[in-house]
């Protein structure tokens, strides 16, 4: 085969290529999925669309090297903003994984002084449960939590366990993230925000005194809010200090530039200096999901902290943890006193 042949087919495969790409490209524009992927990353993957073009009209030199080079060149654009893309647009996936554990939701709706509370909030409705442990009257615990739980299961295990005494004296609530559970709704970084202020406020509807508790990804609203609210505590188990610190646990290059492919942000060290009450935070540094060092930096950003360290428990162990319910107990009688 010749030479021109060779190279006029190359073409052809970079030009279906680039054609597949610019399709591929509009699809995700459209799709409400992807609506959030930042200017610079479309900007960055129109630039690599119009390089390619340009290399593919010049590509006319006979010389094998100059062409393994512009080829190279073409792989290396490509594969640059495809991986970037995925990384933005599925790494929220991983870390948000929504789901409804019916067998739990069926069992609870037959335990007493249980309610199921469904109510609208600002991206549909949201579903959840508030567990009247202490009397009407009494303040109440509202907790967010971890990315595998989901608000039945974790109001299921908390009352068949003896874990509940930790909460004595209180109330407990706990709502369905956007799309867990039968929340309705998109559960993205700023759903969860937005989230965490209509349950707070939902929830102000029977008492004044709430405690918020976050646990992993959980921390992320509960910290939000008691930014936000006026909550009189703020517990906080394996907390992090921003969206950066859970990408960089996984893989250690998403710093400068590559910061703006972080997608699921929450900037929990940024809202801690609007918190004046002092937060319980408790971290492990066994903690193979959140980084210690994160959890511990993030507590230095409060005015004022109680750091509590439990040591040679995992990211799973914190509510099977004796010393961290019994510092959770301490601090909520502390709290509303």
């Amino acid at each position: 085969m010749s030479e021109k042949k060779k190279t006029d087919i190359l073409k052809i495969v970079i030009g279906a290529a680039l054609a597949a790409a610019s399709v591929l490209l509009g699809w995700l524009l459209k799709n409400s999925r992807f609506q959030n992927i930042p200017p610079v990353l479309i900007t960055a993957a129109i630039i690599a669309f119009i390089s390619e073009v340009i290399v593919l009209l010049v590509m006319k030199s006979k010389k094998a090297v100059v062409r393994t080079i512009k080829i190279l060149i073409l792989f290396i654009i490509n594969i640059s903003v495809f991986t970037s893309a995925v990384i933005y647009s599925f790494a929220p996936a991983v870390i948000l994984q929504p789901h409804f554990d019916e067998a739990s939701y069926i069992e609870l709706q037959g335990e007493e002084n249980v309610e199921e509370i469904t109510f609208k909030g600002k991206n549909g409705n949201i579903n959840g449960w508030f567990y009247n442990n202490a009397g009407e009257s009494a303040p109440t615990v509202l907790y967010f939590y971890g990315n595998y739980e989901n608000a039945a299961t974790r109001l299921l295990r908390m009352i068949k366990s003896s874990k509940v005494s930790a909460f004595d004296g209180f109330n407990f609530a706990v709502f369905d993230y956007p799309a867990y559970g039968k929340s309705e709704g998109k559960c993205t970084d700023k759903t969860l925000l937005a989230f965490s202020l209509d349950v707070y406020d939902e929830l102000s509807k029977r008492t004044d005194d709430i405690i918020v508790l976050g646990y992993s990804v959980g921390t992320g609203p509960a910290t939000y809010l008691a930014s936000q609210r006026d909550v009189k505590g703020l517990i906080l188990y394996a907390p992090y200090a921003d969206g950066a610190d859970l990408y960089n646990n996984v893989i250690d290059i998403f710093h400068g530039p590559l910061e703006s492919l972080v997608s699921f942000n929450i900037e929990n060290e940024k809202y801690a200096q609007n918190i004046s009450i002092k937060p319980l935070i408790i971290a492990s540094p066994s903690d193979e999901l959140i980084p210690f060092n994160s959890s511990k930096r993030f507590s230095e950003a409060f005015s004022e902290s109680e750091f509590g360290t439990v040591e040679g428990i995992g990211h799973n162990d914190f509510w099977l943890s004796s010393k961290v319910m019994e510092e959770t107990k301490n601090y909520l009688k502390e709290a509303v006193n």
